[in-house]
């Protein structure tokens, strides 16, 4: 007889969870606490055990692919010492290992990094978190504890760096720091681990020896490439403790070190560093880095000039993107290479939606830019499609309007995302949009990753009309002109009025022609009838 492993009840009341790796293969013997497979879910990694003795059957969840509870992940056959007719094959079921132990995290907050504990040597790893759909990878901007430090669930454990924003990460459990594996400034993939919660060193040498080898040498890997130049890949390797605290790490040294390319060919420089470059214009060649391991870092920038004004020609200057400019090009580039675009125009009267907006900027309450907001929430209210994301052959439907609203920061933009629009009222919108977009311009993501529809406004620019390209994987976008003065022609006659022009990008994989046009009717209806969106 053989016995299906299902995909387990998950923690944190996850709805489904995604089978990132399996460490056995169909005919590998299984003992009873052997780590079966890796399980992701949207806000923690599980690793799944097996209970008893077993033989590793078929394989029916590829790695990659996402179930619900309770969907056969592989089967397990009779340990092979009994696999003759006296057997019962009954292997028993895995399980995931739970942290139990420990306090599950506060509502709300800030980002949470991903993490995941195995019984022995009760030890959490603080992993890397995924803080978007297509971040790959993040830098450890600043360390907010150190080794040693007792730590609560909430508080705040390190400051992120990723290509769109810079971000507090909170700690979802309580515990001890026992060892920090990547110092600020290093730069590591999504889920690696960048530190351990655990009673004791001991707990962290048991947790790290108990682990499958692929993840124990991945850590390892993780550890040496980010950490200073004084830190041996063995010790590393073996998740030991770095040889200073990370504060001190990333501090400078006392004697300054000529700049050395790194073994990819890249210049060593903080993440600060080269965004301070490129706004310059400057080049690392000939800079002294004081960093660790020679790594330049901000100060060492203070007197550069950029070529072009050293020399005080009227010369090109060549500057490299910044982390922003290189995420914006990736995300447009893979837009239009893979949503199939198509376009509608809607021209509207808007004579007394510029007088509602009068009426909320006179009483000190909502601006254009909300009454547009909310009234493309209530128009999305109507139409699933426009609620949805496009995730590979599937469509993500969101029961209510999440909506992006582009804000221009320095050498780029961000996203904020205001959630459910279509369920607030004018008030409660205005208060949520500006805290949103306060905190895009300080340089935090509100929300990011969740949004099926982004409005781009350039009305204050007194741009007339313009196209947007989609970000994706929502599926579509709003390119919102300046209201102007125009005459419209009526039984003959021609009268003054005011008008502004909409573009509205859709996903053909997600939204129909004829659809798009009932929803730009939807929207007119609603804009050029704005007292109810006062109400």
């Amino acid at each position: 007889m053989s016995k299906k492993i299902n995909m387990p009840d998950l923690p944190r009341g996850a709805a489904d969870g995604t089978l990132r790796r399996w460490f056995k293969a169909p005919g590998d013997s299984i003992t009873a606490g052997d780590v079966i497979a890796e399980i992701e879910t949207d806000r923690t990694v599980v690793e799944l055990e097996a209970s008893e003795d077993a033989t590793m059957g078929e394989i029916l969840l590829e790695a990659g692919r996402t179930a619900l509870p309770g969907v056969p992940l592989a089967s397990l056959t009779a340990p092979r010492e009994k696999s003759g007719p006296e057997g019962d094959g009954d292997a028993g079921e895995a399980s995931p290992v739970k942290p139990e132990s420990l306090p599950a995290p506060p509502p709300g907050g800030k980002s949470k990094p991903q993490a995941t504990e195995r019984t022995m040597g009760k030890a959490v790893a603080i992993l890397m978190p995924k803080a978007g759909n297509d971040m790959e990878e993040g830098t450890v901007l600043k360390w907010r504890v150190a080794e040693g430090s007792p730590v609560a669930a909430g508080d705040v454990l390190f400051e992120l760096e990723t290509d769109k924003a810079t971000m507090e990460i909170e700690s979802e459990f309580a515990g001890t720091v026992q060892r920090i594996v990547v110092p600020e400034g290093g730069t590591v993939a999504v889920h690696t681990p960048l530190a351990y919660l655990a009673d004791s060193p001991e707990d962290v040498d048991a947790y790290l020896a108990g682990r499958p080898a692929a993840v124990t040498a991945a850590a390892g890997a993780a550890a040496s490439s980010s950490a200073p130049s004084t830190a041996t890949p063995a010790s590393a390797a073996e998740g030991s403790r770095a040889p200073t605290p990370p504060a001190t790490a990333a501090a400078p040294s006392a004697a300054s070190t000529t700049v050395t390319p790194a073994r990819d060919g890249r210049i060593k420089a903080s993440p600060a560093a080269r965004r301070m470059a490129a706004e310059r214009g400057v080049s690392f060649a000939g800079i002294a880095g004081s960093g660790a391991g020679g790594r330049i870092i901000t100060s060492n920038l203070e007197g550069a000039v950029a070529p072009a004004a050293a020399a005080g020609a009227l010369e090109p200057v060549r500057r490299p993107m910044s982390g922003m400019r290189k995420a914006i090009a990736r995300n447009v580039t893979a837009s239009k290479q893979t949503a199939p675009h198509f376009y509608m125009k809607l021209t509207i009267e808007a004579e007394r939606l510029m007088a509602a907006a009068k009426r909320q900027k006179e009483a000190g309450g909502a601006k254009l830019n909300d009454l547009i907001l909310l009234a493309v929430g209530r128009a999305m209210a109507k139409f699933p499609a426009l609620r949805s994301q496009v995730e590979g052959d599937a469509l993500v439907e969101y029961p209510g309007a999440n909506i992006g609203t582009a804000v221009a920061v320095e050498g780029g933009l961000r996203v904020p995302v205001v959630l459910n629009v279509d369920r607030l009222g004018l008030a409660a919108l205005a208060r949520e949009t500006s805290s949103a977009i306060g905190q895009a311009r300080a340089g935090k993501s509100v929300h990011m990753g969740k949004a099926t529809l982004t409005i781009s406004n350039l009305g204050m620019t007194g741009v007339e009309e313009f196209t947007a390209i989609i970000n994706p994987p929502e599926a579509a976008i709003l390119a919102v002109g300046a209201v102007r003065e125009d005459v419209k022609v009526e039984g003959g006659a021609m009268r003054p009025t005011k008008l502004m022009t909409m573009w509205l990008s859709c996903d053909h994989r997600a939204v129909d022609g004829l659809m798009a046009a009932e929803f730009l009717g939807e929207l007119r209806r609603i804009l050029e009838e704005p007292e109810g969106l006062e109400s």
